[in-house]
C-alpha cells in the first residue's frame, strides 16, 4: 500500500510543481508585455527628441551661418567707417552741386 501512496503524492508533487509553473509563466508573459510596451514608449520618446535635436542642430546652424554673415565687430567697425566716409563724399558732391 506504500506504493500507491508514494505514486499519488509523486503525482501531487509534480502536479504541485507544474501549476507553479504556469503560474509562472503566466507573470513572466504578463511582464514581458509590460517591459515591452514601457520599451516601446521609450523608442517613441526617443524618437521625438531625436527629432527636436535635429530641428535645434539645423537652428544652431542657421544661426551660426547667419553670425559668420554678419561678421566680427572689428569688420562691423570697419564698415561703418567706410560708409560715414561714403556719406561724407556724397554730402561733399551734393554741396558742390548747390
Amino acid at each position: 500500500m506504500t506504493e500507491p501512496n508514494a505514486l499519488s503524492d509523486a503525482v501531487h508533487f509534480l502536479d504541485k510543481k507544474v501549476r507553479e509553473l504556469l503560474e509562472r509563466l503566466s507573470f513572466q508573459r504578463k511582464e514581458n508585455l509590460r517591459l515591452k510596451r514601457g520599451l516601446m514608449e521609450l523608442e517613441q520618446s526617443k524618437m521625438v527628441l531625436e527629432e527636436q535635436i535635429g530641428v535645434l542642430n539645423r537652428r544652431l546652424a542657421d544661426a551660426q551661418v547667419n553670425f559668420s554673415e554678419m561678421g566680427s565687430v572689428q569688420q562691423d567697425d570697419l564698415i561703418e567707417q567706410r560708409l560715414d566716409e561714403i556719406i561724407r563724399e556724397l554730402q561733399e558732391c551734393i554741396d558742390e552741386i548747390n
